[in-house]
Parts: structure tokens; sequence; C-alpha cells
């Protein structure tokens, strides 16, 4: 399900001023902001900091007490926190193999990342051998990217939704 989110009097930072923002479903947004406070904003966003104030909206609901796991809103971090040991087809596929899965589904969903996000030519290559966007679209599947491939609907890290087309 897609909702709009909606980010009301949000303060990140102390002594920074409000955010008041909406982000239509389907659409992506940019914050531009230094470093510290966009850090603080998403981390605010995800669950993974309270806010000093303010409320994040998910659709009609807020989700500002609510833990990360059950605010569905993916954070994948600038520096992509990768696996720097692991190739790229490997960080991609990291978690999908670890959990009971039929490996085909895996997989497939592993092939339709990497087919969406342009890897195919950078699979066998280190994280430290690729571009910094290369780095943040591998890392897209580990917090920003929604699971499922080939038309079925994995449970796992990713929610079970589809990879947007």
């Amino acid at each position: 399900m897609r909702a709009t989110l909606r980010l009301r009097a949000l303060v990140a930072v102390p002594g920074t001023g409000p955010v008041t923002l909406d982000v239509p479903a389907g659409t992506l947004t940019a914050l531009v902001a230094p470093p510290r406070f966009g850090t603080a904003v998403a981390r605010v966003l995800a669950g993974l900091a309270p806010p000093v104030t303010g409320r994040v909206l998910v659709g009609d609901r807020d989700v500002t007490s609510l833990p990360p796991p059950r605010r569905q809103i993916g954070y994948v971090p600038a520096g992509g926190a990768l696996l720097p040991q692991l190739t790229v087809r490997r960080n991609i596929e990291y978690g999908q193999r670890k959990r009971e899965r039929v490996h085909e589904v895996a997989n497939d969903w592993t092939a339709t990342v990497v087919d969406r996000l342009e890897l195919a030519l950078s699979l066998a290559l280190l994280p430290h051998q690729i571009s910094d966007a290369q780095r943040f679209r591998v890392a897209l599947p580990s917090g920003g990217l929604p699971a499922g491939g080939a038309g079925r609907r994995p449970a796992g890290r990713f929610g079970g939704r589809q990879p947007p087309r």
C-alpha cells in the first residue's frame, strides 16, 4: 500500500527550524540540507531516533512513536553501508539466503533487482571498485527497495512488497 508521507512541524535537531512537508505516494523527494540535519531527519523518519518535536505521518496514520519495522519506511545511509568483503552480487543477496527461503525465489528477486537498478556489469566487483552512485543503488535492497520478485511476495527484511517498476 502506498500512502503520502507527511512531516508536521518536525524538528530533528535542537536549534533548527521545523520541517513541514508532504511527499505524495509514488513520488521521490530530495531534502537538500547540511549532512547533520539531513541525516537526523532521515533517522527520525525511519524511527531510529525520536524527533525533538513534530510528527511523522504515513497517510493518516501517525507513526512518530512506532518502532522502525512497524513504520514500513526504508532508510539507506548515504555511504550505503555495504559489506566491503562481499561482491556487489553478494551484497544484494545478503539476507535473502540466510532465511529459510527457496533459492529460486531469492535468485528471481536478485535478478529483478539487478535488472531494474542496472547493476549487471558490476556484479563481480567489490564496493570500493564502484562509484558512489552504484554503491547507493547496491544498498537500496537492504533499506529502501521493497522486495518481491518474479510476481511472488516473499516475506523477509523487505516486508514482502513488490519492487517499483
